[in-house]
C-alpha cells in the first residue's frame, strides 16, 4: 500500500534492509577492531575519508568511510544503529527497500562531498572522517520533510527524547550548518549537513527522487490517484492514470469495481489531498488496500 517495490518486498518474506545494514555495520566494526588490536593494522588511514587521502588518489574513501566507526568503545556505532532502528526501519516499511537505499547511500555520498568542501575552508582541520551518520541524517531529513508533524524518538546522550520530526530536523540541521562554518568540535558536521540536504532534496525534487511528487506523501496521493481516470492532483496538474489490463468488454465485476472506487475510494483520496496520508484512519487504509487488490485482479 505504501508503494513497495514488489509483493516479494514484504517484511513477511525478508529481513528489512535496515536490519541487514545494522548487522553489516556491526561486522565491519568488529573487523576494524580486530585489525587494530590484534593485527596492529590500522585500516582507518586507508578507508576513512580525508582531503589528504583524496589527494593521494584514495577516491574509494568517498564510499568506504561510512562503514567505519570510532573506537575502541562502540558508542559511535550504537548511536547510528539506534537512528537506523527508530527512523530507518519505519522509513523502509513505508516506502520500500529501493527508496531506503537511495536515501541512505545518496545522503552518505553527498555528505562526503560536502565534508571535503567544508574541510577546505580556512581554519578547518583535515582529520579522518568515518561513520554512517550522514546516511542516517538523510533518512531523518527525508522523513521529517514528508511528515513534519510526526513524533520521533531519538537519544540525546542515551536519554530517550520524543519530539516532532520537524523540530528534530531544525535542531540537527542548524547544528550541522553551524558546525560546518565554525568547527567547535571534532564531529564531521559537513557530512551531517550533506546528508540532511540530500534527504530534503530527495523528497522535494519528486521527479529526481522517483517519488513522483513534491513530497513523499504527495507521491502516495498521486499513486492512488491512478484509480481515478483523468482526475487532477491537489495542484490542479494532470495526473497520469495508472494503466491496468482491460478486458475487451466491461463485465459486471468491472462495473462493480468502478462503483466501489467512486463511492469508497474517491472521498479518501480527497482527504489525502487536503490533509495528507497521515490523516487516514486504519479503516480508511484498509479500504484503500481492498481497492488496490480489486483493481489488480482485473
Amino acid at each position: 500500500m505504501f508503494d513497495r517495490d514488489s509483493e516479494s518486498d514484504s517484511w513477511g518474506t525478508r529481513k528489512p534492509i535496515a536490519v541487514i545494514l545494522m548487522w553489516g555495520l556491526g561486522i565491519c566494526f568488529l573487523v576494524q577492531s580486530l585489525a587494530n588490536f590484534y593485527a596492529h593494522l590500522p585500516i582507518e588511514p586507508a578507508l576513512a575519508l580525508s582531503n589528504a587521502g583524496l589527494k593521494e588518489g584514495k577516491l574509494w574513501t568517498l564510499f568506504t568511510y561510512q562503514f567505519l566507526h570510532g573506537g575502541p568503545w562502540p558508542w559511535h556505532l550504537i548511536g547510528n544503529c539506534l537512528g537506523l532502528y527508530f527512523i530507518g526501519l519505519h522509513f523502509e516499511e513505508l516506502y520500500g527497500a529501493r527508496r531506503f537505499l537511495w536515501t541512505y547511500f545518496g545522503g552518505a555520498g553527498l555528505g562526503a562531498v560536502v565534508q571535503v568542501l567544508v574541510t577546505a575552508l580556512p581554519s578547518h582541520n583535515d582529520s579522518l572522517v568515518l561513520g554512517a551518520s550522514a546516511g542516517v541524517m538523510s533518512l531523518l531529513a527525508a522523513y521529517a520533510t514528508a511528515f513534519p508533524e510526526r513524533q520521533i524518538t531519538t537519544f540525546i546522550y542515551f536519554i530517550p527524547v520524543t519530539l516532532k520530526a520537524s523540530w528534530l530536523l531544525w535542531f540537527f540541521g542548524g547544528l550541522a550548518a553551524f558546525g560546518s562554518l565554525f568547527p567547535f568540535d571534532t564531529l564531521a558536521h559537513g557530512a551531517h549537513l550533506g546528508g540532511i540536504l540530500f534527504g530534503i532534496f530527495y523528497v522535494k525534487a519528486g521527479s529526481l527522487s522517483e517519488f513522483g511528487g513534491k513530497t513523499v506523501s504527495d507521491s502516495i496521493e498521486r499513486w492512488m490517484a491512478g484509480f481515478r481516470r483523468g482526475t487532477k492532483s491537489r495542484n490542479n496538474n494532470p495526473v497520469i492514470p495508472v494503466q491496468f489490463p482491460r478486458k475487451p468488454q466491461a463485465t459486471g465485476k468491472a462495473q462493480s469495481d468502478t462503483d466501489f472506487i467512486a463511492r469508497e475510494v474517491d472521498p479518501i483520496l480527497e482527504k489525502i489531498a487536503k490533509h495528507g496520508i497521515e490523516s487516514l484512519t486504519s479503516a480508511e487504509r484498509t479500504t484503500l488496500e481492498t481497492a488496490r487488490q480489486r483493481v489488480a485482479q482485473r
